[in-house]
């Protein structure tokens, strides 16, 4: 079958339609390079190891962080690498991190990314955020307001249940202090219900022993 033919002149490419594919020393890309590192580090999916890994973020890689923490999906980042940058973010958090998650906690562009940032903000331990936290437990999504809910829990242990009570008391009155109460009511019944990790046993000279 013939192709068809365009009526308009093709135009004249200067040496040729086609190119060699060049190999480009990433050395001359420092951004790129420094991109690629700071990913490989939130890319860490154990708890243990990715605290290990935010120690190691310096004040500069911070600055890639809180990027990357503020890129949509029309960016081509990943959700998991995103998700991770925002809890990073809590890790020894700046007055401009804490900024960042309050603002993604309340105008993040989906719940995901709203209820990612009410758990970073829990973690953090303070009270200067507490308003976004408590605004979550009343979201239209189940994922929203159960983020919402274990940031209270994560705030209650870092403090106490009592000041915490006070606190959204101060910002909501009575009706703001019940929600806390039912929330962190909740999160004990759930944690009550999981089942018990197994014993460890161990050959010790006098025969088994459990721990």
């Amino acid at each position: 079958m013939n192709e068809p033919r365009h009526p308009e002149p093709q135009p004249e490419i200067p040496g040729g339609p086609s190119r060699r594919s060049t190999i480009v020393d990433r050395s001359e890309l420092p951004a790129i390079a420094e991109r690629e590192r700071v990913s490989r580090l939130l890319r860490t999916h154990d708890l243990v190891e990715a605290e290990r890994a935010f120690d190691e973020l310096t004040s500069a890689d911070r600055v890639m962080v809180r990027l990357i923490a503020r890129e949509s999906a029309a960016f081509g980042t990943e959700p998991s690498v995103r998700y991770s940058a925002i809890a990073a973010l809590a890790h020894k958090a700046s007055a401009e991190d804490l900024n960042l998650l309050t603002d993604l906690a309340r105008f993040g562009e989906d719940f995901y990314v709203r209820g990612h940032a009410l758990l970073a903000l829990g973690s953090t331990g303070t009270y200067a955020h507490l308003e976004p936290v408590l605004r979550g437990l009343s979201a239209e999504e189940l994922f929203e307001r159960a983020a919402a809910s274990k940031a209270l829990g994560a705030l209650a242990r870092h403090t106490s249940a009592e000041a915490l009570r006070a606190h959204a008391t101060a910002l909501g009155g009575v009706e703001r202090a019940e929600q806390v109460d039912a929330a962190l009511s909740a999160l004990e019944t759930s944690a009550s219900r999981r089942p018990a990790a197994p014993a460890q046993t161990s050959q010790g000279p006098l025969g088994t022993t459990t721990s």
